[in-house]
């Protein structure tokens, strides 16, 4: 063979094996990236489980599903796609206060290196409850003029202070007669309405709830720090003619 022949041919072998080298590198980065980008995708989505689990917990306060100061949930299989599944743990701390602490967790099976967990601590703080207070607003709250009322009602009875007659279910399931047990003699109309605010702004001395003249059939509550004003014609009362907590 020539000798200028078996240099190509030296070469051609020499740049083949570069080739392949440099081919296997790039196939096992190529790899490495495909599995770190699924493992940040399913990072996300474990997250995105946790957080579902914090929204599970306080649906479960809202509606008064918990039971104890404690209480847990966990929901297998809450996500399947593409060979993964995915599972929500939550538990509710203090569960029966106004102030309760959800740990929530989303853990994600199916992943060749293992399990992708995220875990989410959230803190309630008081007033978190859906409608729990019928009006509130932050760094005060002023009512003016005449002929204010504040008062609630229950839509599935009727319309407000509508007469209402017959039965009921209440929320714990037991059968209700109306109007003896709901409503202001039988009138679908409640005393249990809350108005709330605070002082934000330390500087502004003014009253965190300034009702002046208004009616309000339920409650006024602000902070210790916090002070209400009721106006010469306002009042806060209920229908059976007591007075409540102001």
């Amino acid at each position: 063979m020539p000798r200028d022949q078996g240099s190509a041919l030296l070469t051609a072998l020499i740049f083949t094996l570069l080739i392949g080298v440099a081919s296997v590198s790039y196939l096992k980065l190529a790899s490495s990236e495909h599995r770190a980008a699924v493992r940040a995708t399913l990072y996300a989505s474990s997250l995105n489980l946790a957080e579902s689990g914090v929204e599970m917990g306080v649906q479960a306060l809202s509606n008064q599903q918990t039971s104890g100061a404690t209480w847990k949930k966990t929901v297998s299989n809450y996500l399947r796609d593409g060979g993964f599944t995915g599972d929500v743990s939550l538990v509710v701390l203090d569960a029966d206060s106004a102030d309760p602490t959800i740990y929530a967790e989303g853990v994600i099976s199916g992943h060749p290196a293992g399990l992708v967990r995220k875990q989410v601590r959230v803190e309630l703080s008081s007033g978190f409850r859906p409608f729990e207070k019928g009006f509130s607003a932050r760094d005060g709250i002023t009512f003016s003029g005449n002929n204010v009322i504040l008062d609630s009602w229950n839509s599935l009875y009727g319309p407000y202070n509508s007469f209402m007659t017959g039965t009921y279910i209440d929320s714990d399931g037991n059968l209700k007669t109306i109007p003896s047990d709901y409503g202001v003699s039988g009138y679908n109309k409640n005393d249990d309405i809350f108005v709330a605010s605070d002082r934000i702004d330390t500087e502004n001395t003014s009253a965190a709830v300034d009702a002046g003249n208004a009616d309000i059939y339920g409650y006024v509550t602000v902070s210790p720090t916090s002070t209400v004003d009721i106006g010469p014609n306002g009042v806060v009362t209920t229908y059976d003619d007591g007075s409540h907590d102001d």
